[in-house]
């Protein structure tokens, strides 16, 4: 798997693992659901660049991520974007052949939208490097 792949795929679990942020959501999707109510969170666009060593392959990651929810869930909305936002430093870790060594969020934005709907936007960045394998003995 990739590194961008890879993080997203972490993220994922991580939020939909969380009771916190998964409890309170009626879904947690990786693109636009066709049918789904208000509020769920969307796992929005990525995209990765070479952040290698002389050794390792590496990887910069960055991510946006969305939870929408009706205008009046705020304190919903406040809740939950404070759990996803602690969630940013669990992303570190290995996963699969890729250890993600930082992460961090960018940005975050909340938006009123037409409808009486509160878009709240997370960027992050995670990077990740190679997992190497250690030598076989002998």
């Amino acid at each position: 798997m990739t590194a961008e792949s890879t993080v997203r795929e972490r993220w994922t679990n991580l939020l939909a693992d969380d009771d916190g942020i998964a409890g309170r959501m009626h879904g947690i999707f990786d693109e636009a659901p066709a049918r789904a109510s208000l509020p769920y969170i969307l796992i929005g666009g990525s995209q990765s660049e070479d952040w290698g060593t002389k050794d390792r392959d590496g990887a910069e990651v960055r991510m946006n991520s969305v939870m929408l929810c009706r205008g009046d869930e705020g304190v919903l909305l406040s809740l939950v974007a404070a759990r996803i936002e602690a969630a940013v430093d669990r992303l570190r870790g290995v996963a699969g052949d890729w250890e993600i060594v930082s992460s961090r969020a960018l940005r975050t934005r909340l938006v009123r939208e037409p409808g009486d709907q509160l878009r709240w936007g997370i960027e992050l960045r995670a990077r990740c490097l190679r997992v190497i394998e250690p030598a076989a003995p002998g």
